[in-house]
C-alpha cells in the first residue's frame, strides 16, 4: 500500500502545472538620428555671398591713409591727384567712399573740418550732426566724430551714410560712406552695410606718415 501512495505522489508531481516559459527578449530600441538645421552662413551685405574673410586694407598713396574694406577686389580707386577728394566705388552695390585730408590756416575741430568739407563737395548730413556724434580716436590722436544716417525711399528703396570727420591741430580728415538699395531686402542690406562700415572700417583708420603728430604745426 505504501508503494502505491509513493507512486501516486510521483504521478501527481509529474502531472503538475508546467513551468513558466522564459521571458521574451526585450527588443533593442535604436534612437533615430535627430535632424539638425544646417548651420547659418553669414552673408556679406556687399557681395551677397558667404563671408570668406575679414575686410582687407586699401591704401591711398596721396593721403597716406588706409582702412579695411569688405570685398577688397570689388572697389575701384579714383581721384588720386585729380581732385581734393579720393573716391572708392564698389561696383556690385554702387556704394561710394570719399575721403580727403588737408591742413587749415588755423586750429580746427571736427565741426569746422566737416563744414569745410561740405563747402568743397556735396556730402550727406550736415556739420551740426557731429554735435552728438559718437567719438573715436582714429586715426591716432585725432578728435573724430562719426554721424550715421538712414532713410527709406519710395518703391522699396533705402539709403544711408556714415560720415567721419576728424581734427588734429590744423589738420583735417573726412571719410564719408554712402550706399543705397532697392527691393524687399533694401532696408536690411543698407543697415548691414552701415554696420560693417561703422564697426569694421572707420575704427581702423590709419595714417602712414607723421606730419600730423605735432598739433602745433
Amino acid at each position: 500500500m505504501r508503494r502505491v501512495i509513493v507512486a501516486a505522489t510521483w504521478v501527481l508531481a509529474a502531472c503538475g502545472p508546467p513551468s513558466a516559459p522564459p521571458p521574451a527578449p526585450v527588443p533593442r530600441v535604436v534612437a533615430a538620428p535627430v535632424s539638425r538645421p544646417p548651420p547659418t552662413v553669414e552673408a556679406d551685405p556687399f557681395t551677397g555671398q558667404p563671408v570668406q574673410s575679414r575686410p582687407t586694407r586699401i591704401r591711398s598713396k596721396r593721403y597716406q591713409l588706409s582702412f579695411p574694406v569688405p570685398d577688397r577686389d570689388g572697389w575701384k580707386l579714383g581721384g588720386e591727384g585729380k581732385s581734393r577728394f579720393v573716391t572708392l566705388t564698389h561696383g556690385a552695390t554702387g556704394s561710394v567712399i570719399v575721403f580727403a585730408r588737408w591742413r587749415a590756416p588755423e586750429l580746427m575741430n571736427r565741426q569746422r573740418c566737416a563744414a569745410q568739407a561740405h563747402l568743397w563737395r556735396e556730402l550727406p548730413g550736415a556739420a551740426s550732426d557731429l554735435d552728438e556724434a559718437e567719438l573715436i580716436e582714429r586715426p591716432r590722436g585725432y578728435d573724430t566724430g562719426v554721424a550715421v544716417g538712414f532713410s527709406r525711399g519710395r518703391r522699396d528703396g533705402a539709403s544711408g551714410y556714415a560720415a567721419a570727420f576728424g581734427a588734429l591741430g590744423r589738420s583735417c580728415l573726412a571719410v564719408v560712406f554712402r550706399t543705397e538699395a532697392r527691393g524687399p531686402e533694401a532696408e536690411r542690406l543698407v543697415g548691414e552695410r552701415l554696420a560693417v562700415i561703422r564697426t569694421a572700417v572707420l575704427p581702423r583708420l590709419r595714417l602712414h606718415d607723421d606730419r600730423d603728430i605735432d598739433p602745433r604745426r
